[in-house]
């Protein structure tokens, strides 16, 4: 993994707000899945999050030089979960599938966060 010419906000920093955001994710998608209804704003938030995420999503995977292939596993996943009507229409087998893909997506990008702070000390330790 090089950073050469990557100009922007630490990676490490990337990685985590994109964590941040990913919870959020998790975290509307129950909130949607389990309310008795499900109004216009709700929905769009939910969407602006998606298109946030997937953003971010291309910088960590430019940043990582696609070693993980983060953002295409991302993008199918978000791909999936069109909006949180479509995803309340769907079966909880399918609810369960989807929490499985986004724990291990959480679980990878939780990882990278380690990656990028281990070699942006060792940049620091070399400057």
């Amino acid at each position: 993994m090089t950073l050469e010419g990557y100009i922007g906000p630490p990676p490490h920093h990337l990685a985590q707000e994109f964590v941040k955001g990913w919870s959020a994710f998790r975290e509307r998608m129950e909130d949607g899945i389990n309310a008795p209804n499900l109004d216009d704003t709700t929905e769009n938030n939910f969407l602006n999050l998606k298109i946030q995420l997937l953003g971010r999503s291309r910088i960590i995977d430019t940043v990582t030089e696609g070693d993980w292939g983060l953002h295409g596993k991302i993008k199918g996943l978000l791909n999936l979960c069109q909006s949180l009507d479509f995803i309340r229409q769907e079966s909880a087998i399918m609810h369960d599938s989807i929490r499985n893909q986004w724990h291990d997506l959480f679980i990878q990008v939780s990882k990278s966060i380690s990656v990028f702070h281990e070699k942006a000390e060792a940049e620091d330790n070399l400057g």
